[in-house]
């Protein structure tokens, strides 16, 4: 049964990282997408108007807030166990050299898990932000041309 469980672990950590992995790399395109729609409906609203109002003022910020969201998340780095160190350290111990690359591998699993959890956060932030920005630029341009 121990060896079942540790296979079943193993898999278990596979399918973590590999979730982790697709996530980030889902947060990165939404991100992208949610700030390009934004940043056409502040444009446009900035472009309309006769001069620049507290509506577009509000929606500049909120546009600025939807970018560094993208670049947060962009930039962001995952771990990855170093696993070239732990085997130019290898001893003559097999056992001791997979315990430590499966440690490594558990290490770097659980902070991605993490990374990924925050990762989420950030995004659905950044989605709020570009509605938010979307919805301002579109009461600027409605308020600009009402009487």
């Amino acid at each position: 049964m121990g060896e079942a469980l540790e296979a079943w672990l193993d898999n278990h950590r596979g399918r973590e990282e590999t979730h982790s992995h697709l996530g980030l790399q889902t947060a990165k395109l939404v991100t992208t997408f949610a700030a390009a729609i934004a940043a056409t409906f502040v444009a446009t609203a900035l472009a309309e108007g006769p001069a620049p109002s507290c509506w577009d003022e509000a929606a500049v910020v909120a546009m600025v807030l939807s970018v560094l969201g993208v670049l947060v998340i962009v930039f962001h780095v995952r771990k990855a166990p170093d696993v070239a160190t732990i085997l130019l350290d290898a001893s003559a111990n097999d056992d001791r050299t997979i315990a430590l690359l499966r440690e490594a591998v558990n290490s770097a699993a659980r902070h991605n898990k993490i990374q990924a959890d925050r990762v989420h956060c950030i995004t659905v932030a950044q989605v709020f932000a570009s509605i938010v920005a979307c919805g301002l630029a579109v009461v600027s341009v409605h308020s600009s041309f009402s009487p």
